[in-house]
């Protein structure tokens, strides 16, 4: 990343640079070419050598939830984060159904006669 003078920090991580990493790792996934689930995972910077001289720090205050506007725009982004924060019941009482499968309430939905873009947007 950069050139070495410095005999003390040559075996430090990033030569003892500040690194700052955003993002929400939910949502963004390493790229691996032509690799599948496990290969992804096995990829994720939370698996890397790196991550144990990693410092966490962590916001607490929902900006996405603070900016929505109306009680169903709260209501969605609230819900959203907590599928991403797996506080979802999973649903068990149907057969056939996948484990990590969860409900949608019902006017979060797409009716089934406006699968469109216009009924999208």
């Amino acid at each position: 990343m950069m050139q070495l003078d410095d005999a003390q920090v040559i075996d430090k991580i990033f030569g003892q640079k500040t690194m700052v990493l955003g993002g929400d790792f939910r949502q963004i996934l390493p790229v691996v070419p032509k690799g599948g689930r496990e290969d992804i995972v096995s990829a994720l910077l939370l698996r890397s050598h790196l991550w144990q001289h990693v410092m966490i720090l962590c916001f607490h205050i929902n900006m996405r939830v603070m900016a929505a506007n109306s009680k169903d725009q709260r209501e969605f982004t609230k819900c959203v984060l907590n599928v991403g924060d797996d506080n979802l019941l999973a649903i068990t009482e149907e057969e056939g159904v996948d484990p990590d499968w969860i409900k949608i309430p019902s006017h979060m939905r797409l009716l089934e006669e406006d699968y469109s873009l216009r009924g999208l947007i």
